[in-house]
């Protein structure tokens, strides 16, 4: 399937799913500037247990865990990244859920057929505008300082977890602590597809700069 039959698809799709969404009011109210390190109660919807589970809305490479796994797509790119968490003792077929960086046009990205998240497993997703390069790359980018924030919406269209973002320095993330469950906290690095623990600034060697782009997207 090329990327026009794919956006054909995404579109006869979200089409068909608008018919019966209703939108639903957020209500967002800009929240004060969150240090790195500190934390707000941005809480899963619904009681789902797929959840937004970290963000990081301008990436650039630096942050890997010790097994060498970089936040870095298949192709090389350092885009930015949305990770999922399945806090379900059964693993989850994702095509048909939704993700989306506009509160007004929550079903603007939706996962295709074959992406499947094992049980108390992570996924990354990268929100870099180009959903040819596979199954795991999103409809959108992010913006380091003008999406407010990342919203997930079941099959049925109905918003069921959302993450608000804020200006972001490079490889920060805004991250569920515990994984699934827990309060957003504002990390200094990210920690992609493994538990979250959020850095601060004296957990860190700062002097040491990492590689890469500080670009949007």
């Amino acid at each position: 399937m090329d990327e026009q039959d794919v956006q054909a698809v995404r579109k006869d799709r979200r089409t068909m799913r608008q018919l019966g969404w209703a939108l639903v009011s957020f209500g967002l109210v800009a929240p004060a500037l969150m240090a790195c390190g500190s934390e707000d109660e941005s809480k899963g919807l619904l009681g789902t247990r797929l959840v937004i589970n970290e963000v990081v809305p301008r990436n650039t490479g630096y942050w890997g865990d010790e097994s060498g796994r970089r936040p870095v797509d298949e192709f090389g790119e350092t885009d930015d990244w949305i990770e999922l968490y399945n806090a379900n003792d059964f693993e989850l077929r994702l095509g048909g859920y939704f993700l989306s960086d506009d509160p007004e046009d929550t079903l603007k990205s939706e996962l295709m057929d074959g992406l499947m998240l094992e049980s108390r497993g992570f996924l990354l997703l990268w929100a870099d505008g180009q959903p040819q390069q596979g199954l795991t790359h999103l409809d959108f980018k992010l913006s380091s300082t003008d999406d407010p924030g990342v919203f997930l919406s079941d099959p049925a269209g109905t918003l069921i977890d959302h993450i608000l973002l804020q200006p972001a320095n490079p490889d920060e993330s805004f991250a569920r602590i515990p994984d699934g469950t827990g309060p957003v906290q504002r990390c200094c690095l990210g920690t992609p597809r493994t538990q979250n623990i959020c850095w601060r600034n004296d957990d860190l060697d700062l002097g040491a700069s990492g590689s890469g782009s500080d670009d949007d997207g």
